[in-house]
């Protein structure tokens, strides 16, 4: 490429690299025959023709050296306004003109159960492919092993999507992550080739027993899975006892695990030693059998982040001389577990609490007032019955959601200062008084109502509350729920709520309410 003459080197480099970025015409004719396999009910594809320069459209990214295509990022999305964002496809696609694209998302978009294309067989410096929840279905091309630089391939989610054998992914030699969850794998015998892919360090088959052989006692081909870094094998049909499956996952003293989802599976028995993996960073085992109490070797793991066995049978305590120093998220909620630390410091510095239907005992749990840079924190039906203390109130400015429901807890709700709060529920409990005047400037249920922004969920329910409500009420404009039934609450009800045009759910029954509800397209 020639530079331009009569400009200084600077000059020079810099336009060079404005011709380098600039849009193929090629890629550019690519793209918009892309697009006409699309039916685009949303927008996702508005800019895509707008201007000249393709680089500049939406999911589309260019090198900054050579100017060609090197991401395309389609995928579906949720936004809070209008729902599932996503494409449809008219007709699959047979041929994309895009050599240098290394990064391929179309997940969460609706293909109509047509064939996943073979021409993505033919991007030979593809690394990142997801299509995954796209609705595909038939047999997953064997051109997909051409792709030999690939270091990551979710195609999972796709569940009327099927395996005839898996030659093709043995020669993905620099493969990392696969995801073929709900993917049928019933003729391809997967646990029995297994040590063919052991350059995988993280593997997701969830459900697999819709699809393959994945049910009744362990496999002793399960032995070859102990190189894995992260492990789902949520949903599936396998059977025996807990502690069988840990031991074969351990069996390598070195274990690399940091990550095992073990979600809704058959197995039985009470929780084995963990501390056996070493590198933990993050355990789920929820909707289970797990029974009996933890084990006394249930000690120190300097590593783990993220420990969730919601949902079983588990008894006993907690234990407290653990040392968790970089936990961050504990759910135990729907269990039978005390947790009774003997210091008012927990050992641990917690973002997330989930401790419904625990055991807290009756006096508020004062290790909750160390851990005051939560953004969740849900103690609903902890068998709480006394006042709550004043620290409680002193929340962290990111607290997001707050469940103390069913329980038994007294005293009044002072101002709160509550900036990105979502969910509020202090319903089923004894606390009295009127509804706070000022929620830090930002709400008023009594006298003065400004604006919460993010509140989407408040239930005050099943209290002894008094006070009006006044018609400034409808500034909470995110507002989806709102329950102040089977109070005191006395005064017209607010013309304000018919402005809340979000609000699907209103209860306000039980209360001493006059006058008529305000009409409205919602209520």
């Amino acid at each position: 490429m020639k530079l331009v003459q009569g400009v200084n080197s600077g000059g020079a480099e810099d336009a060079t690299l404005k011709v380098m970025r600039s849009c193929k015409d090629s890629e550019r004719e690519a793209l918009l025959k892309f697009k006409q396999g699309f039916l685009d009910d949303y927008g996702v594809l508005s800019s895509w023709g707008s201007e000249e320069e393709c680089c500049k459209w939406r999911g589309i990214q260019c090198s900054k050296r050579t100017g060609f295509v090197i991401v395309l990022d389609l995928h579906g999305r949720y936004e809070y306004f209008t729902g599932w964002v996503y494409l449809s496809a008219k007709v699959s696609p047979s041929s994309f003109e895009l050599k240098h694209l290394k990064y391929f998302d179309l997940s969460w978009n609706n293909f109509q159960w047509r064939p996943i294309p073979e021409f993505i067989g033919s991007l030979s410096r593809l690394q990142y492919p997801n299509l995954a929840n796209a609705h595909f279905a038939s047999t997953i091309p064997r051109q997909l092993g051409n792709l030999t630089n690939l270091l990551s391939l979710d195609l999972g989610f796709n569940y009327n999507l099927a395996v005839k054998n898996l030659e093709w992914l043995f020669h993905l030699r620099l493969l990392q992550y696969l995801d073929l969850s709900l993917v049928d794998l019933e003729k391809t015998n997967w646990l029995q080739q297994k040590y063919k892919l052991s350059f995988l360090t993280e593997l997701r088959l969830i459900d697999l027993s819709l699809s393959c052989e994945l049910e009744g006692e362990l496999p002793k081909s399960f032995k070859n899975l102990i190189h894995f870094k992260s492990l789902d094998l949520s949903m599936n049909n396998l059977s025996g006892q807990l502690s069988d499956l840990f031991w074969t996952l351990a069996a390598n003293e070195k274990s690399p695990l940091e990550i095992l989802k073990l979600d809704a599976i058959k197995f039985s028995g009470s929780l084995p030693d963990i501390t056996r993996f070493l590198s933990l960073r993050g355990i789920s085992i929820r909707n289970y059998r797990l029974n009996g109490s933890f084990p006394k070797s249930f000690g120190q793991i300097s590593t783990l982040v993220y420990l969730d066995f919601s949902y079983n049978q588990m008894t006993g305590s907690f234990p407290d001389q653990i040392l968790f120093p970089s936990l961050k998220i504990l759910d135990l909620s729907f269990n039978s577990v005390a947790l009774k630390f003997s210091s008012s410091q927990a050992p641990f510095q917690l973002d997330i609490i989930r401790l419904a239907y625990c055991n807290l005992g009756a006096r508020f749990p004062k290790w909750i007032q160390s851990k005051s840079n939560f953004s969740e924190l849900d103690i609903s039906s902890a068998k709480i019955s006394n006042t709550i203390p004043n620290w409680f109130w002193d929340f962290s400015p990111k607290l997001q959601h707050l469940n103390i429901s069913y329980n038994q807890i007294h005293g009044a709700i002072p101002d709160l200062s509550l900036n990105h709060a979502q969910v509020l529920d202090l319903s089923q409990n004894n606390i009295s008084g009127s509804i706070p005047l000022y929620f830090n400037n930002l709400i008023s249920l009594v006298q003065e109502i400004t604006s919460l922004e993010g509140l989407v969920s408040l239930n005050l329910s099943r209290n002894n509350l008094t006070g009006n409500i006044i018609q400034k009420i409808d500034h909470t404009k995110m507002l989806e729920s709102l329950d102040l039934s089977r109070n005191q609450l006395p005064g017209e009800i607010p013309t304000g709520l018919a402005s809340l045009t979000l609000l699907s759910v209103l209860d306000l029954s039980n209360n001493n309410f006059l006058g008529k509800i305000p009409s409205s397209t919602q209520l």
